[in-house]
């Protein structure tokens, strides 16, 4: 894909989401962008690309379903096969810092320019038992303004 960096990275106090068995100690920030070149609400068909994935699998489960069904409720199907956009993911958490970070991409698989990204940033603690609750409302919030598909075009 062109014009993207290929991972988030950490610098200084950089601030990053749920990794392994981590949970927000309070809500996130989360911040959406558009990338006006692309039509989003054209994409009919989406398929899963190679993101950062968080070390345990759990969480790396409950993204993806997450983001799955947000996708799916906007009228986008998920195929296997060629889409018409890549879905990445990037969950990472701060060494030092109990800080994380969640990152959401959806490229134009045909030109590769990146659609639409949302990062979810905040304070992360080791309970385990909100993790998932946590992960899903936060992804739900990350995708409230993400355009419905539009139906009868191909």
């Amino acid at each position: 894909m062109k014009n993207l960096p290929n991972k988030v990275t950490l610098t200084g106090m950089t601030v990053l989401f749920i990794v392994a068995s981590q949970a927000f100690a309070g809500p996130p920030e989360i911040e959406v962008s558009f990338h006006n070149s692309v039509d989003i609400a054209s994409f009919h068909a989406c398929s899963w690309g190679e993101g950062r994935p968080a070390p345990n699998l759990q969480v790396e489960e409950t993204i993806h379903a997450q983001v799955e069904a947000q996708l799916v409720s906007k009228g986008y199907e998920l195929v296997t096969t060629p889409a018409d956009c890549l879905v990445t993911t990037q969950a990472v958490r701060d060494r030092h810092f109990p800080v994380g970070m969640l990152v959401i991409d959806i490229h134009d698989r045909a030109s590769g320019d990146l659609a639409w990204r949302s990062i979810a940033t905040g304070l992360v603690k080791s309970e385990a038992k909100q993790l998932q609750k946590l992960a899903n409302k936060t992804i739900k919030k990350m995708f409230k303004q993400f355009p419905e598909a539009r139906t009868g075009e191909r």
